[in-house]
C-alpha cells in the first residue's frame, strides 16, 4: 500500500511538471518561428501570370451549352427566292386604283390606273404584286388574295378589297 500511495504522490507532480514543460516548449517554438526572418520568396500568384494572347482561357469549359434562339419570329413572312416580276406583278395593290368594271364574252374585267395615270385591264387569275392574285371582280370592286409563307411554313392569306369609287369621289 505504501507503494501505491507513493506512486500517486510521485506520478501526479511529475505529470503536472511534464504538462507545464510541454506548454512552455510549444509557446517557445511558436515565438521562435515568428522571430525567424522571412525569406524573400514571393507567393506563386505573384510569380506566374497567364498570358491570354490568342490562347483559350484554361478555366472555361470546352463544351458549351447552346440555347434555342427565341428572338426569331416564326410568324414573320419570308419572301421566296427572287423571281423576275413582269406585267401587273410590278405593282402592289395599294399603288393602283379601280376606275371601271367591264363584262364581255370571256367574263368580267377591271380597268385599273397607276399613280401616273397609266391604264391597265385585269381579269380573275391575274397576278398582281409579289404575292397577290385577283380572286374576284364584282360591281363594287376587285378582291385580291395575297398568299404569304411564314418562317414556320404556314400559309397566310390576306384579302384586299380594291373598291370602285363613284365618279367625282377620289
Amino acid at each position: 500500500m505504501k507503494i501505491s500511495i507513493l506512486k500517486k504522490h510521485i506520478f501526479l507532480p511529475v505529470s503536472i511538471v511534464f504538462l507545464l514543460l510541454c506548454g512552455l516548449l510549444s509557446t517557445s517554438l511558436a515565438t521562435a518561428v515568428e522571430k525567424t526572418p522571412a525569406t524573400e520568396e514571393k507567393p506563386i500568384a505573384d510569380i506566374f501570370e497567364y498570358q491570354l494572347d490568342n490562347r483559350p482561357d484554361p478555366f472555361v469549359p470546352f463544351i458549351k451549352e447552346t440555347r434555342a434562339v427565341s428572338s426569331i419570329n416564326m410568324d414573320e413572312i419570308i419572301d421566296p427566292e427572287e423571281t423576275q416580276l413582269s406585267g401587273m406583278q410590278l405593282f402592289e395593290p395599294d399603288q393602283l386604283k379601280v376606275v371601271g368594271i367591264l363584262a364581255d364574252k370571256e367574263g368580267k374585267m377591271a380597268m385599273m390606273e397607276d399613280l401616273i395615270g397609266q391604264g391597265y385591264t385585269v381579269r380573275i387569275g391575274t397576278l398582281i404584286g409579289k404575292r397577290g392574285i385577283i380572286q374576284d371582280i364584282n360591281s363594287r370592286g376587285v378582291i385580291v388574295a395575297e398568299t404569304a409563307i411564314t418562317r414556320a411554313g404556314r400559309k397566310k392569306i390576306t384579302k384586299i378589297v380594291m373598291a370602285l369609287k363613284p365618279k367625282g369621289e377620289e
